[in-house]
């Protein structure tokens, strides 16, 4: 296949089978489930980590997407402080307009929305209280806005046509605007050996170094770059048009200089260590019940089901927050979802978390099922059980 941002040749380095789209939940395991492969490539010309088949967008992000910013309140604050620390950085007035793409329920947009104007761009029809655009992110939606800040949070690793994507930023954002793209780290997926992140929505696991290469076609540049803690490890680019901005030259160097390590080879490596960390994990869960012990799963993000898809782990059942999926059953596993609070009420002996990116907002949760005993499953990087002593975190051995 050919790279879908500048069309070079790419070579597939994992292949982690087919599955179902990981956010169809199932209302009723009568309904059809249709698998996709689940491939990733590398382009050897622009660097660009992508996979090898996408599914139709149309299919992707229904009516029914069952996820919902708000309902995290670690990602709540993270978008509080995104809004506030633009607000400060790049002055904005009362005059100024913030387009946010892939707005979800409208959370990171409140908290701009007493500084200046703000629109989202939503296609998936969830609703929201703040002025929302409900389609897509092209000119034919929005080429009538004139922003100073475009914001795409975890939103630009899902779209296919990238080019026409940025093009459209390019077309509509003022010239002394900025464009912010938050999406997961090409390098933290590999070296902390998150593959559970890859599934159908993230067709892209973007680095600075094919970013750049992308933007530099529409007249844009990155002309600063922030780590963020989130999702296992998230980049933070801040994007202008070229000279527009005083770029923060030490900071772009290091991760430039920190990028010449990926290459083919060291996406083989990777893939080696995702087949030895499936081996590790279906291992530990195997021992638990060979004790004669119950193991159940907290928390049921998209990443969990390719990480049950690909490692084929079947739970008791699947505890979680969001009243979206609650009552619903995963895709391929059909593993059913039910309430945080039968996991404090069943007080089964493991509980393996699935959005361990959260995992101590998730722990401070459940105070009530760690009193009992319970101990936690910690999937990545290397599978281990986590159990609280004396005020401690320890690793149990099995």
């Amino acid at each position: 296949m050919n790279c879908r941002a500048c069309n070079g040749e790419t070579v597939k380095f994992l292949d982690l089978g087919h599955h179902p789209p990981s956010d169809a939940f199932l209302s009723n395991l009568d309904e059809p489930e249709t698998y996709y492969p689940l491939t990733v490539h590398f382009c050897s010309e622009c660097k660009l980590v992508q996979l090898g088949y996408v599914v139709d967008p149309e299919v992707l992000f229904t009516n029914e997407y069952p996820y919902l910013t708000g309902s995290n309140k670690a990602g709540v604050e993270h978008f509080r402080n995104l809004a506030k620390e633009v607000t400060e950085r790049f002055k904005l007035t009362r005059d100024d307009l913030v387009v946010d793409v892939g707005s979800n329920d409208g959370t990171l947009l409140k908290g701009f929305q007493d500084k200046c104007h703000i629109v989202g761009v939503e296609p998936s029809g969830i609703t929201s209280d703040v002025p929302t655009i409900t389609g897509w992110f092209d000119i034919d939606n929005v080429g009538i806005l004139r922003p100073k800040v475009i914001t795409a949070c975890n939103v630009f690793a899902h779209v296919p046509d990238v080019n026409g994507f940025v093009e459209t930023a390019s077309k509509i954002l003022r010239k002394d605007g900025v464009f912010i793209i938050e999406s997961p780290y090409l390098l933290d997926m590999i070296d902390n050996l998150e593959y559970d992140t890859i599934y159908h929505e993230h067709i892209f696991y973007w680095a600075y170094v094919p970013l750049q290469r992308l933007l530099g076609k529409y007249g844009l540049e990155v002309f600063d770059m922030e780590k963020q803690d989130v999702h296992g490890g998230t980049m933070r680019y801040y994007i202008g048009f070229t000279g527009e901005h005083d770029r923060v030259r030490y900071r772009v160097k290091t991760v430039f200089d920190g990028e010449s390590k990926v290459t083919i080879d060291y996406l083989l490596d990777f893939e080696e260590m995702v087949r030895k960390h499936k081996s590790e994990l279906v291992d530990l869960v195997g021992r638990i019940r060979r004790k004669g012990k119950k193991v159940v799963g907290v928390s049921a993000p998209a990443k969990g089901n390719t990480l049950l898809n690909y490692c084929h782990i079947d739970l008791d059942y699947i505890t979680e927050v969001n009243s979206l999926k609650i009552g619903k059953f995963t895709p391929g596993m059909h593993i059913p979802v039910i309430s945080d609070a039968c996991l404090i009420e069943n007080k089964p002996e493991y509980a393996l978390i699935l959005a361990w990116n959260w995992k101590d907002q998730i722990i401070g949760n459940l105070k009530e099922y760690v009193t009992a005993g319970g101990r936690f499953i910690i999937p990545v990087p290397e599978p281990k059980v986590e159990r609280v002593g004396t005020g401690m975190w320890a690793w149990e051995s099995l």
